[in-house]
């Protein structure tokens, strides 16, 4: 498995509220989007993803073998994280009001888990072709789904960076989940908006198809959104499946 990844605060932002975890060793990686006054959206990223990650390292995934035993562990996880950022909000006033996005993949065997919070992605990419597994919880997703706008519309709609769903928003947490077999050569990419928001899926694309390493790929993918201007925090996460990951 070849892994990289690479955050950046970008162009117009003056501190970087994007947060990233890779924990090879449990086959977990994540990315975190924060939002919240002042540094608030930086504590509550940075807070989810350690909170994820002191959850992995307690509680074994081995029993976790199916669709039905993946959304109990981490639902059981998020719901923690969830407590931990409402239990800072309590205790400093300054972070009132902080929430944050979650995108996640868990590789075993021959599949990909995705789960998502918010509208960070998880995209797997494939023989020239990628696609998107997660699907955005926004205000502007919503009417799309239900057909009130088109996709060109929710590009340039004034609500369109409006999340329905964040870690810390409620006092409860629902995550969405996602199984897709893996192939080797497949190539998972996990981002904040920041990237995707910036460079869309063909952007991306472009990126991946140029076949560089994972770590290039990741800088070609950071540098491109920061020319086409870099208006929010940047990042990524690639994965590429590699001979011999499938028979773990």
């Amino acid at each position: 498995m070849e892994v990289a990844s690479k955050t950046d605060q970008g162009m117009t932002r003056d501190h970087n509220e994007d947060a990233c975890g890779l924990m090879p060793v449990y086959h977990v990686y994540m990315v975190a989007d924060g939002v919240g006054g002042s540094n608030a959206g930086e504590i509550a990223s940075k807070t989810a993803i350690q909170g994820i990650a002191r959850f992995v390292q307690t509680h074994s995934l081995e029993g976790a073998v199916n669709m039905s035993e993946i959304k109990r562990y981490f639902s059981s996880c998020f719901d923690k994280v969830n407590e931990e950022i409402l239990e800072v909000m309590h205790e400093k006033a300054e972070t009132k009001g902080m929430a944050t996005t979650i995108a996640l993949a868990y590789v075993t065997g021959h599949t990909l888990y995705a789960m998502n919070i918010g509208d960070s992605r998880v995209y797997l990419y494939r023989r020239g072709e990628l696609r998107q597994i997660t699907v955005d919880h926004t205000y502007v997703n919503q009417l799309l789904k239900a057909g009130v706008i088109t996709a060109d519309q929710a590009t340039v709609h004034e609500k369109r960076h409006v999340i329905m769903r964040a870690v810390g928003a409620d006092e409860k947490v629902r995550a969405d989940y996602y199984e897709e077999p893996l192939e080797i050569g497949d190539i998972i990419l996990i981002s904040t908006d920041g990237l995707h928001g910036e460079i869309g899926s063909e952007g991306i694309k472009k990126e991946l198809d140029a076949n560089y390493s994972m770590e290039e790929t990741c800088d070609h993918l950071v540098r491109e959104a920061n020319d086409r201007g870099g208006h929010d925090n940047i990042t990524v996460i690639c994965i590429k499946i590699t001979e011999g990951d499938l028979d773990e």
